[in-house]
């Protein structure tokens, strides 16, 4: 038995996909890369960690909140870091220059429970300072720019 529920609501300011310009930083929240394995080990009827992702679900809601203003995109990670990447990256017609190696382990990982953001490089301060405050790990990694983008995962949905 499958159950399946929609949550409708409206905001006054929604973070959208879009409104991302060249030089503008990427980063993601938390820690990525174990929700492949531990996926794996539940569908083959393994046991996992009770401070598992998918047993202990981490929101976001108030590291968002509280930054929303210096935010200018997200969306959550869940094909991957590098699949919502690169959908970010065509819907803005924008490229993508890595300032950290994240390994393909990591970044085609889906089903994260965890944030992609965009924010301008001069918020960089004032987002890191608010994702302290809240106690959220922010990683920066990337940052847009002309070239063009190539997801290298390939294409999966859990």
């Amino acid at each position: 038995m499958d159950i399946s529920v929609t949550i409708i609501s409206s905001v006054n300011k929604p973070l959208l996909r879009t409104k991302i310009r060249k030089n503008y930083l990427f980063g993601f929240t938390g820690k990525l890369g174990n929700s492949a394995k531990e996926l794996k080990k539940l569908l083959n009827g393994g046991k996992i960690h009770k401070k598992s992702k998918f047993v202990d679900i981490e929101l976001r809601g108030k590291f968002i909140a509280n930054t929303i203003r210096y935010l200018k995109a997200g969306m959550d990670i869940s094909d991957g870091l590098y699949s919502d990447l690169d959908k970010m990256a065509s819907l803005n017609r924008i490229g993508i220059e890595f300032t950290m190696n994240i390994p393909n382990k990591i970044g085609c990982s889906g089903e994260e429970y965890e944030m992609l953001i965009a924010f301008d490089r001069r918020d960089r301060k004032a987002v890191l300072r608010r994702a302290t405050q809240s106690r959220t790990k922010v990683t920066i990694f990337a940052k847009a720019t002309r070239k063009k983008y190539i997801n290298r995962c390939k294409a999966h949905h859990f």
